[in-house]
């Protein structure tokens, strides 16, 4: 009874591992190694983190993909990982009219730590939104 407890417990932690893969692609579709965004009003998201001294640097710029794109609205959260899970330790929001969003901002960091920069961006139009996620790491 015992082994088979474990072995369905090891058969659920697989399948979560396998799930998360599915998830952790950013919105991107891949084809062999070479991967494309499979958005219609979002023509690029682009994120960065670097960790100097104890000040984290992040950036991220979020550009339409068509003519129709009216507003744009992004959220930066500097994420630290704790044990298994990243925990949100700052957030910023920013939104503009028209067809692009840049944002820059700085937040301590210890270096003893793991962090990673979530980005969330949604891009509006006349008639519909689109939102996408990505994430970067030092």
């Amino acid at each position: 009874m015992r082994k088979i407890s474990v072995l369905l417990l090891m058969a659920l932690f697989l399948e979560s591992m396998s799930a998360i893969g599915v998830h952790g692609n950013d919105g991107l579709q891949s084809s062999g190694n070479s991967y494309a965004v499979r958005y219609t009003l979002i023509g690029n998201l682009t994120c960065s983190i670097s960790i100097t001294g104890n000040t984290a640097a992040l950036s991220a710029r979020v550009s339409a993909g068509n003519s129709t794109v009216t507003d744009c609205e992004m959220t930066l959260e500097l994420q630290e990982r704790v044990a298994f899970i990243w925990i949100t330790k700052s957030s910023w929001t920013q939104s503009s009219h028209g067809s692009s969003l840049s944002m820059n901002k700085q937040s301590t960091a210890n270096r003893e730590k793991t962090y990673r920069l979530k980005v969330t961006a949604t891009v509006y139009s006349s008639s519909s939104s689109e939102s996408a996620s990505k994430t970067a790491i030092p």
